[in-house]
């Protein structure tokens, strides 16, 4: 697995994370995703798609990412 294959598997990690219900691992998503947000115009179009999803349970955490 290459570097770009091994970070896009963790930010996909993390963004499943942000729909469970434990805050600490809530948590430790948000954290870890808003430290790449800023320099992936990528995962912030994903992030606000999520967003407009119903589907999703905590907009909330995406919030706090963006």
């Amino acid at each position: 697995m290459d570097s770009s294959s091994h970070n896009e598997f963790f930010v996909n990690a993390f963004i499943a994370d942000l729909e469970r219900t434990e805050k600490p691992i809530i948590r430790a998503a948000v954290n870890a995703l808003t430290a790449v947000a800023d320099s992936s115009a990528e995962l912030r179009e994903e992030l606000h798609r999520r967003m407009r999803d119903p589907q999703v349970k905590n907009p909330w955490a995406i919030a706090y990412v963006l």
